[in-house]
């Protein structure tokens, strides 16, 4: 998750459970601040930048600059109504970005206040953000056939200095919903959270439960939070809670409390090795190691010279980490498809310069590091000084190892 926010319960509402085998409707309210508390927006939901822009949208003077981007955001699924966000940089400079939003939907940017300056960020790893203050916005539902509406806040970003126009923009939601709920005499909290800010709650999301008397912070850290479709571990393993259904507003959920027939760790390990192809069984992936969303690709410096990414990792002040590959290697395909889709291995990996190199036999570079084959993975210092070495396929717990050294 990208930024975070202080977030705790408002009005939670506590429901007693007749037994724990039957069906329990949980109440669940948006959560407000609280100091010292803090969690993750839902994931980031990339916004397109509309290569056709509406002729609405024109009658801002400013907008007509070519450095104006227009970008799309929608909403609560089929039903939902777009709303449109324009992002102006006619006075240049990162400081100087200004964000429009149609905010009551009206396609029209002229009245729904003043713009939203740009705030320039350096996140922990070193990245750039510049993101636009958050904004309210409202979002209608039909739930068992009745309309509702729901407000919520939202921040809108994008990566990098601002010395170039973003290709692309980014939402996220703030999606913490919770209630408490009674489970044998004991009250539990309920979380659900929005994961990926599509603005309704479904089984894509997450959520978790523990006691009501542990403190809050940290209740959506540490893997607690799972898919909606699974369920979670009370009572010192003894019985599990699943969420039955809940509402596309989040405002309700029903829940279904059984006695555990196996531990948690048994039954990811069973319901996540069926999921597991032979390949990934073959090289001993270990399944429950968290992968990255599809959106989340590392950047690689390719057809340059080594040179060329010492002098980039010399300029960011980071190492760099070198791939030697060939287009038929098979196990440098398996290394992308399995070893660097994993959430460690990524994170990692984004503190690093990664570059690759097509190997060669005898010659340029492979040459110059002694490589004898693919792939082969090196972490140099900004000098070209060798720190550590990967030689062959690793699966994501020895790579994750070999990157946790070399950066030490």
């Amino acid at each position: 998750m990208r930024a975070a926010c202080t977030i705790a319960l408002l009005g939670l509402l506590a429901t007693a459970v007749p037994s724990a085998e039957e069906p329990v409707v949980v109440e669940l309210e948006a959560a407000s601040p609280e100091p010292g508390v803090q969690i993750g927006y839902g994931a980031a939901r990339r916004l397109a930048v509309e290569t056709t822009v509406p002729r609405f949208l024109l009658e801002i003077p400013s907008l007509r600059a070519k450095d104006g981007l227009f970008a799309r955001l929608t909403l609560g699924g089929a039903e939902g109504v777009p709303v449109y966000v324009a992002l102006d940089r006619s006075e240049g400079g990162t400081h100087h970005d200004r964000l429009y939003v149609d905010r009551n939907r009206d396609l029209d940017l002229t009245n729904d206040g003043e713009p939203l300056k740009a705030e320039l960020h350096t996140t922990a790893r070193g990245d750039k953000l510049v993101e636009f203050p958050a904004v309210d916005l409202s979002l209608s539902y039909s739930i068992e056939g009745v309309a509702a509406k729901e407000s919520y806040r939202g921040v809108v970003f994008y990566e990098g200095s601002g010395d170039r126009a973003p290709g692309v923009l980014y939402f996220e939601r703030d999606g913490w919903r919770e209630g408490v709920v009674a489970i044998e005499g004991v009250d539990y909290r309920v979380a659900i959270l929005d994961d990926d800010s599509d603005g309704i709650y479904s089984t894509s999301d997450s959520w978790t439960v523990r006691r009501a008397d542990e403190p809050r912070a940290g209740m959506l850290a540490d893997g607690r939070p799972r898919a909606i479709g699974f369920p979670c571990w009370i009572a010192d393993q003894k019985r599990t809670v699943e969420v039955a259904t809940i509402d596309r507003a989040g405002r309700s959920a029903t829940l279904r409390a059984a006695e555990a027939k196996e531990t948690e760790r048994e039954y990811f390990l069973r319901v996540r090795a069926k999921s597991l192809t032979p390949e990934e069984r073959e090289l001993q992936i270990d399944p429950f190691r968290p992968r990255v969303r599809p959106d989340q690709n590392l950047t690689w410096i390719e057809g340059k010279e080594i040179q060329y990414s010492l002098d980039v990792g010399d300029k960011v002040k980071k190492r760099i980490l070198i791939e030697f590959t060939a287009p038929d290697c098979v196990w440098c395909d398996r290394m992308q498809r399995l070893t660097f889709r994993d959430r460690e291995v990524y994170d990692l990996c984004r503190q690093l310069v990664c570059g690759r190199i097509a190997y060669t036999a005898g010659a340029g570079d492979s040459a110059r590091y002694g490589v004898q084959g693919t792939p082969t993975y090196l972490v140099l210092d900004a000098s070209g000084k060798e720190l550590a070495r990967q030689t062959g396929f690793a699966n994501p717990t020895v790579f994750a190892e070999f990157l946790k050294k070399a950066l030490r």
